[in-house]
């Protein structure tokens, strides 16, 4: 026991005057693996060279119509210590993925659900702990504060509202270094409560973690201790509005394919249910979602009036019933040929978006846009994906107008959808359908605007 103390101390001696040599790099090097806590409720965070992609956040999270899922990079400025001893202060870029209510009653308490996230730390700060002997390392996060301001005075501590056990690490030459903070299942955030009719938005708070690090003989030879700070100003990561009915029933949010999405931006996706109609059919239901990957530069959602916002791409799904199909059917079938048809193909014409304080208020995907074209079977529902594979949407434009918060609501859609022969040929007419937009609202992304 007495011989262990000894490594222990000398282990620790050893590392701190190496760290006093190694102290700029070192500080870079743990705030990187401790940035996941800045981010308040779920992080990706990455070096400023590496060029992170849509997580795979939701495979199929069933999350109710009018809810939002949003991952937003965000910059920590964060403060550490090693041992006791001041190491200096540096920034970290992170991710926040999570779900919530879009649309609550005044007083009512929420939750922010299906919280996943990791930190990516490259291979040269894997290199550079190994250097000083770490071999393996724990990361603890002690406190993840996010607050609910606005129509609202709350706060919550995602360290209290679960259990956060990151497995230890293993450092190897070369390789980068995975920290996941929702294994074995997604975290939530709770509970949080509105206070009165207006509009309430989370912005991300203070944090602390802690990095211990392991010699070869599984020895503790250095703890480093960060502590970031709420940002000033705060950082808005999503928005709620506190009035109207909150929504019921779910839709499910699919996986979509890996993007490349530059560092500072915003990637919103938003669940959604419509009551459309086609002549001849009558209305049906419609649930999907929508994504739009932004890019929106180093102030995240703070904005200058008359800046420009562009979502350098959108993709969403749209899902009819297999009632609603089968109707479908029948009307296709008594057009002159229709039994002939055995395939479908989707054409979104357009899908408007509303907002405040953003110009023009009025906004609509640049279009029509061709979606996927799927088999036309009685008794299976058809889930169009749009743009079809292998195509781009144009980008979509919005800007920054009147200063205030701000915010996006989706309105109404139309679509087309053409009955095909199993070789390709049309057959008749295409079938449009109108969507009148969805009440209550479904917001997509929320915006501070400034002078």
């Amino acid at each position: 026991m007495k011989r262990n103390r000894e490594l222990a101390n000398d282990g620790r001696r050893t590392a701190l005057l190496h760290i006093l040599n190694w102290r700029a790099s070192l500080l870079v090097a743990v705030v990187a693996l401790l940035g996941l806590a800045a981010a308040g409720w779920a992080a990706v965070s990455h070096s400023s060279t590496y060029k992170g992609s849509v997580p795979s956040y939701a495979h199929d999270i069933p999350i109710p119509p009018g809810t939002q899922i949003g991952t937003g990079s965000i910059t920590a400025t964060c403060s550490a210590t090693i041992d006791g001893a001041p190491l200096g202060s540096g920034s970290a870029l992170a991710r926040i993925t999570g779900a919530l209510p879009t649309i609550v009653h005044p007083g009512q308490s929420l939750w922010v659900t299906g919280i996943v996230g990791e930190t990516i730390v490259p291979a040269q700060t894997s290199d550079q702990l190994y250097a000083l002997g770490a071999r393996k390392v724990k990361v603890n996060i002690l406190s993840s504060i996010t607050n609910l301001a606005g129509a609202a005075n709350s706060s919550a501590d995602l360290v209290n509202s679960n259990h956060i056990d990151i497995p230890e690490i293993t450092l190897v030459q070369g390789q980068p270094i995975v920290v996941n903070i929702a294994q074995p299942k997604p975290l939530q955030l709770g509970p949080l409560a509105t206070k009165g009719p207006g509009v309430a938005y989370l912005e991300n708070g203070s944090s602390s973690s802690q990095l211990i690090a392991y010699n070869s003989l599984g020895i503790q030879i250095f703890t480093v201790q960060t502590t970031c700070p709420t940002p000033n100003p705060p950082e808005i990561t999503a928005m709620i509005d506190v009035a109207g009915k909150p929504a019921s029933g779910s839709v499910r949010v699919g996986s979509y394919p890996e993007r490349p999405v530059p560092d500072n931006s915003l990637v919103g996706s938003t669940g959604f249910a419509y009551r459309c109609r086609i002549p001849g059919m009558g209305a049906f239901r419609l649930a999907g979602s929508g994504t739009q990957y932004g890019s929106f530069g180093p102030s995240g959602l703070v904005f200058h009036s008359g800046q420009k916002l562009p979502f350098l791409y959108t993709q969403g799904d749209q899902t009819l019933g297999a009632s609603a199909v089968a109707r479908l059917i029948r009307l296709i079938h008594r057009e002159p040929h229709g039994r002939r048809a055995t395939r479908i193909r989707f054409i979104l014409e357009h899908v408007h978006e509303t907002a405040t304080h953003l110009l023009p208020a009025h906004s609509s995907l640049p279009g029509p846009v061709t979606g996927s074209t799927l088999p036309l079977v009685l008794g299976k529902p058809l889930r169009f994906t749009e743009p079809a594979s292998g195509r781009v949407a144009n980008p979509f434009i919005m800007t920054a107008g009147t200063p205030g918060i701000a915010n996006s609501w989706l309105s109404d859609e139309a679509f087309r959808l053409q009955p095909l022969t199993s070789s390709g040929h049309r057959v008749g007419k295409p079938l449009k359908a109108t969507c009148p937009a969805p009440k209550p609202r479904v917001p997509i992304f929320p915006a501070v605007i400034e002078k």
